[in-house]
């Protein structure tokens, strides 16, 4: 679920798909991605097994490399081990984009309305700077922690803070902005709650319930101010 929902409300993939040069594009490199997923997810898993079969024992994040350096001829495991770069770093560039993005944009400009664009741009960066330089520190901090435990929290909250009110708005449902903040605040604030008070259930869940629940109340009361 955390993948899931994380996945729709995350603004890499949207910026991915509005960033296209054409619609046609779009939709071929969202189908794309679709096909090779699966077989990629398929690979991990039966790289998993074998070197369980094999008797390894090894740390989860170097399972992988450790399989293309042990098993592969030199030249595919050359060809891999850039793929693997290119992915890691294609995707920390894209994910601390989209939250420098979050920051100069829809936070900043939305208080400097009359800002430059040069004045937006250097915002940018620094806030693209300030991002890269926590992940950096939180990753040393955190570097005996499961990677997955991350992505799936990242996920997780990503979920329960913006899907709610994404779906709203992209199927044009009557949410006024201060119902929809409050909606997203309410879901990701018991995602993060609900675990460190040790109660019972998934944080995550309760909190996109929590979340649809405040939605559709305002919209409710929307609806039923447009009738009087």
């Amino acid at each position: 679920m955390s993948l899931i929902l994380g996945t729709l409300g995350t603004q890499i993939y949207a910026q991915a798909v509005l960033s296209a040069s054409s619609e046609k594009t779009a939709k071929r490199g969202a189908l794309l991605s679709a096909i090779l997923m699966p077989p990629i997810g398929l690979l991990g898993i039966w790289i998993g097994l074998a070197l369980r079969r094999e008797g390894v024992v090894i740390e989860p994040s170097q399972a992988l490399p450790y399989f293309l350096y042990t098993y592969f001829p030199k030249a595919l495991s050359g060809v891999a081990w850039a793929t693997l770069f290119i992915t890691s770093l294609g995707t920390a560039a894209g994910l601390s984009l989209g939250v420098a993005t979050t920051i100069s944009y829809d936070l900043y400009v939305s208080f400097k309305k009359l800002s430059s664009s040069r004045t937006i741009l250097v915002i940018n960066r620094l806030s693209l700077l300030c991002v890269i330089v926590v992940a950096f520190i939180t990753s040393l901090r955190a570097a005996d922690s499961l990677i997955l435990q991350w992505s799936y929290l990242s996920m997780g909250l990503r979920g329960a803070g913006v899907f709610v009110p994404l779906v709203a708005a992209v199927f044009s449902f009557s949410l006024s902005p201060g119902m929809a903040f409050m909606s997203g605040v309410a879901g990701i604030t018991i995602a993060c709650l609900w675990p460190m008070l040790k109660l019972p259930g998934e944080g995550i869940l309760i909190g996109v319930c929590v979340s649809a629940m405040i939605a559709l109340f305002g919209i409710y009361n929307s609806k039923k101010a447009r009738i009087k």
